[in-house]
């Protein structure tokens, strides 16, 4: 039996376009699957450049110890009940505020998170005008001391002569035993 040309171009020509379409199939998803996986290869590749090249290293390691100095310098070295009260009794006059009482505890020991800070707890009461006492008050907060945490506060007599009760505590690094 013989087949004629055109029938066995027709059949060669269905089975190459059956094959095309195979290999379509299976080639298409493997190309997506490769440009995916070269992406994420090439930005994991910037990535370990970005943190492996000695000059990034150092710069954060600069920028490391910069940031842990600054945190050191906050915290005073030592905790000085009279240099504390002399820092209150100047900030009061400054404020233009009298105080009425103060009396401060020995330092203590306070862990907070990991690590362990001499602690000097103040009560204090002070008279004055209401713009004075809140002065006093917002300078003593806000760095006239170092490292210091209003822990209680309350007015009284705002008509006539405002009183401020307030209770603080300054903080210091922790001296390490010597060895």
């Amino acid at each position: 039996m013989r087949i004629r040309l055109p029938t066995s171009a027709l059949i060669v020509g269905i089975a190459a376009l059956l094959a095309t379409a195979l290999v379509g199939v299976t080639y298409l998803p493997q190309q997506r699957e490769r440009e995916s996986l070269a992406s994420q290869l090439s930005a994991a590749r910037e990535t370990l450049w970005e943190y492996s090249t000695a000059g990034s290293l150092d710069e954060r390691l600069a920028a490391a110890e910069a940031e842990l100095s600054a945190e050191q310098a906050y915290f005073p070295d030592k905790l000085s009940s009279a240099a504390t009260l002399n820092s209150v009794l100047k900030l009061a006059r400054e404020s233009q505020v009298t105080i009425i009482d103060m009396n401060a505890q020995p330092a203590r020991g306070e862990a907070i998170g990991n690590h362990t800070y001499s602690a000097l707890s103040v009560h204090l009461q002070v008279a004055g005008s209401l713009p004075q006492v809140q002065e006093f008050v917002n300078r003593l907060q806000d760095g006239a001391l170092k490292a210091v945490a209003i822990d209680e506060i309350s007015i009284t007599g705002m008509k006539e002569s405002p009183t401020a009760s307030l209770g603080f505590s300054v903080y210091a690094r922790r001296e390490k035993p010597s060895s």
